[in-house]
C-alpha cells in the first residue's frame, strides 16, 4: 500500500516531465501522423495488419517447434553417416558443409532484413538527434510531434553503435565458418540450428517494427526475447565445448574468439526486448503507476540476465555489453534531467539505481574474466 501511495505521490512530476519533454498522446500531430503512416499503401500492403501480426507469429511458432528436430537429425546423421546422398543424382555432402551453408544463409537473411528501411528505431534515433540539437521550442515542438512514442527507460544514441561491432565481428566468424568450417567441425554442427533460430527471429522482429504494428509491440518485442535466447542457446554450446578437457589451448582460443560476436549479439537484444517493453507500455497508454515501476524491472531485468549469463557461461562479454547498455539508458536519463532544469524525484532515482548495476555488472565480468584466464592456463 505504501509503495502504491509512493508511486501515486510521483504522478504530477512525471506527468509534468511527459508533457514537457515528450510527446503527447492525445497530441493530434501525432495520431495524425501514426494514422497517415498506419493507412498508406506503402504501409498497409496486400493485407491487413491483423493477417500480418498472425502470418508472422505463425512463423515463429514454426520456427520454435522445428528447431529441435533440426538439432536431433544433425546430431543423428553427423553420428551415423559421413555423407548424405540428395536426390536421383547421387549428390553427397558432409552434415559439415550442410551447418555451413545454413550458417551463412542465415547470416545473408539477417543482413537482408535489417538493410530493409522504414523501422521504429531508425527513425527514433534520427528524430532524437535532431531533438536534442533544436533551439527553439517551436522546433522542439514539432519533432516531438513526430516521435513514435517516449519513455522513461531509453537508451542515448551512440548505445546502437554496437551493432557495427556486432555485425563486423558477426562477418568475420561468418566468414571464417563457411570457408573454414572444417576446422570447428563440433562447434558448427551443435551451434547452426541456433544459430539459425536466432537470425528468422531477428529477420521476422525487422519485418514487423514498424509503424503498422504499433498497436502490437508485444510481437516484435516477443522476437527480440526468441532471438536472444537462441543465440544464447548457440553461446551455451560453444561454451560448453570450450570448458571440455578435450579442447586443446588453441582451441579453446579460437572458440573464445567464435563466441565473442554472440554474446554481444545475444546480450544486446536481451537489453533490447526491454526496451521494447518500455515502448509497448507507452504505445498502450499506461499510467505513469505503472510505466515508473516497469522502468525500474527493466534496469533490474537487464542486470539479472547479464550477470547470470556471465556466471553460467564464464563470459565477461555479455556483462559488459549489458553494462554498456545501462550506461547507454543511464546517460540518457540524465540528459533528460538537465533538460527538464529542475530536479526530477523519479528520473535522479533511476539514474543512481543504473549506475549502481553498471558498476555490479562491470564487478561480475571483471571476476570472471580472472576466473576464466584461470580456468584457462590450468587446463
Amino acid at each position: 500500500m505504501k509503495l502504491y501511495e509512493s508511486i501515486n505521490s510521483l504522478q504530477k512530476p512525471i506527468d509534468e516531465f511527459f508533457k514537457q519533454a515528450v510527446i503527447v498522446s492525445s497530441s493530434t500531430n501525432t495520431i495524425d501522423t501514426i494514422s497517415a503512416e498506419v493507412n498508406s499503401p506503402d504501409t498497409m500492403g496486400l493485407i491487413s495488419t491483423n493477417a500480418q501480426v498472425f502470418l508472422l507469429s505463425a512463423s515463429a511458432l514454426i520456427v520454435a517447434v522445428l528447431i529441435p528436430s533440426l538439432v536431433d537429425f544433425i546430431s543423428r546423421e553427423s553420428k551415423n553417416a559421413k555423407y548424405i546422398q540428395f536426390g536421383q543424382y547421387g549428390i553427397n555432402v558432409t552434415m559439415n558443409i550442410i551447418c555451413r551453408a545454413l550458417w551463412a544463409t542465415a547470416f545473408a537473411l539477417n543482413l537482408f532484413t535489417v538493410s530493409l528501411p522504414g523501422r521504429f528505431d531508425g527513425q527514433a534515433v534520427e528524430l532524437q538527434k535532431q531533438k536534442d540539437a533544436a533551439k527553439s521550442p517551436e522546433e522542439i515542438k514539432k519533432i516531438e510531434s513526430e516521435m513514435p512514442w517516449v519513455t522513461l527507460f531509453e537508451p542515448a544514441p551512440w548505445a546502437f553503435a554496437i551493432w557495427g561491432v556486432i555485425y563486423s565481428s558477426e562477418l568475420l566468424l561468418t566468414a571464417f565458418v563457411t570457408f573454414f568450417g572444417h576446422l570447428q567441425i563440433s562447434m558448427i554442427e551443435k551451434a547452426t540450428p541456433y544459430w539459425l533460430a536466432g537470425n528468422i527471429f531477428q529477420s521476422l522482429w525487422c519485418l514487423c517494427f514498424r509503424p503498422s504494428f504499433r498497436n502490437a509491440l508485444w510481437l516484435p518485442m516477443m522476437f527480440l526475447a526468441l532471438a536472444s535466447t537462441s543465440l544464447f542457446a548457440a553461446h551455451r554450446e560453444i561454451s560448453l565445448l570450450i570448458t571440455s578437457s578435450k579442447a586443446p589451448f588453441m582451441g579453446k582460443i579460437g572458440l573464445l574468439l567464435c563466441r565473442f560476436p554472440l554474446a554481444l549479439h545475444a546480450a544486446w537484444l536481451a537489453a533490447a526486448t526491454v526496451l521494447n517493453l518500455n515502448a509497448w507500455m507507452s504505445v498502450s497508454n499506461a499510467s505513469t503507476a505503472v510505466q515508473v515501476p516497469v522502468a525500474y524491472l527493466s534496469g533490474l531485468i537487464a542486470f539479472v540476465v547479464g550477470g547470470l549469463m556471465t556466471v553460467f557461461s564464464g563470459d565477461p562479454w555479455i556483462a559488459l555489453t549489458a553494462a554498456w547498455a545501462l550506461s547507454a539508458v543511464r546517460s540518457r536519463t540524465l540528459f533528460k534531467i538537465e533538460k527538464a532544469g529542475k530536479a526530477v524525484q523519479v528520473l535522479q532515482s533511476l539514474a543512481k539505481m543504473e549506475q549502481v548495476l553498471v558498476a555490479l555488472l562491470l564487478a561480475i565480468a571483471v571476476g570472471r574474466v580472472a576466473g576464466e584466464m584461470l580456468g584457462l592456463f590450468s587446463s
